[in-house]
This record gives structure tokens, sequence and C-alpha cells, in this order.
């Protein structure tokens, strides 16, 4: 993207779709119409599937161009599953694609990466606003971006080679890795995914952790 001087600058549309290997991170096998997690004492929790969406969000951006500027329509996708627990805890996951340039104002080219998220928020009613109790953002692919580039979009996520929930030893495990996460409001929570299965677990704003038997 972006044109050579003396070139015309005439406006463009550019589509991105996410990739395959990206889509394997949340396969439409794991995201079912409910999640059910099982605490240790032997509580349950049920989320059920409220929203799906997949959608085309769409930037119009001004690409410096010879002399000039010329417009550019960018349409990223994104595929995001929502679940809830009554009115008291959402989950969302998501696949996208986002641009990690540090502006979206005049720039010689975009910087755009596939994602995988996942949130685990906790709803309050006075003001009412949902807060994040877990939250974590994988990198899956550079489309056109290289890893040594300054990104601007923090991802955050800590790998762990193993974790135990639960009773229950898993490995290859993605972990809330916000910088002062532990200082946040709700510094017990926390929430485990893995490639390909998705949320395994989470812990709620009071450490209780919860384990995904369904």
């Amino acid at each position: 993207m972006g044109c050579k001087k003396n070139e015309t600058c005439s406006s463009e549309e550019h589509v991105f779709d996410i990739s395959e290997d990206t889509k394997k991170w949340l396969p439409n096998e794991v995201l079912t119409k409910e999640l059910k997690f099982e605490s240790e004492n032997g509580e349950i929790m049920i989320f059920q599937k409220d929203t799906v969406y997949h959608r085309e969000f769409s930037n119009e951006l001004f690409i410096t161009c010879g002399d000039g500027q010329k417009s550019e329509t960018i349409f990223f996708e994104r595929i995001a599953h929502i679940y809830s627990s009554g009115d008291t805890a959402d989950i969302s996951l998501s696949t996208n694609i986002v641009n990690n340039g540090c502006t979206l104002d005049v720039v010689d080219k975009l910087e755009l990466i596939e994602e995988v998220v996942a949130r685990v928020e906790k709803w309050r009613f006075n003001p009412t606003k949902a807060k994040d109790i877990g939250y974590l953002s994988i990198r899956t692919k550079s489309i056109n971006t290289d890893e040594s580039d300054n990104i601007c979009w923090e991802h955050y996520a800590k790998f762990n080679s193993e974790i135990e929930l639960n009773g229950i030893n898993y490995q290859e495990v993605y972990t809330d890795d916000r910088p002062k996460h532990e200082n946040a409001e709700f510094p017990l929570a926390e929430i485990y995914f893995k490639k390909g299965e998705g949320l395994i677990g989470f812990a709620d704003e009071n450490g209780k952790k919860w384990r995904r038997i369904e």
C-alpha cells in the first residue's frame, strides 16, 4: 500500500480476511452453545452463548502518495463469540485483524496483524459497566509487519509450559500478563487459554478457580 512519487493517487479498497492458521486457535467445534465450569468445591457455573459477531470493520485512511495523499478503505474481519452467565458475567472469545500502527492519520503503510482475544468481564450496576477480571490477547500472525517493527498496539499473554487447575494439569496455557495486573481492581482474578481449546478456566474476582468441564 502507498504509492511512489508521480503515481496516480486514486482511492482504493482492501479486504483482509482471517487466515485458516488463526482460525485454528478458536475452531468452531470448541465454540459451543454453552460453556460449563466447575469450581474445586463442585459448584457449577454455566455461560450461554448470546451473540456471534462476524463482520468486517472498516477504516478510511489517508496514505502518502506522490506529492499528496490518497484515500484507502480497509476492511478488517472479526469473528467474536459472546457468552453470559445471567446478568453477572460475560465471556468473549474472538479472532481479529487489527492495525498495529501508531497512527491512523497519514501513513506510508499499514501494519496489520492477526490476533486471538479472550476476556472474562464482571458486570456492575452502580454505575452500569463491565469490568475485565481476566484478559489476554495473542498475536498469531503478522500480515505485513515485521516482528522487529515498533508495534503500538500492545498484546498481553504469558505462556506457561504447564499449569495445575483444580487438580488437573494442562500444558501450553496462556494467562493474563497485563502490566500491574496484580495491582488491578481484581488482583486475584486470572484467565486460562489453550490454542485449539479456547478458554479452559478462570479465577473470579475472589480468586475462586473455575475449570471448564464441557
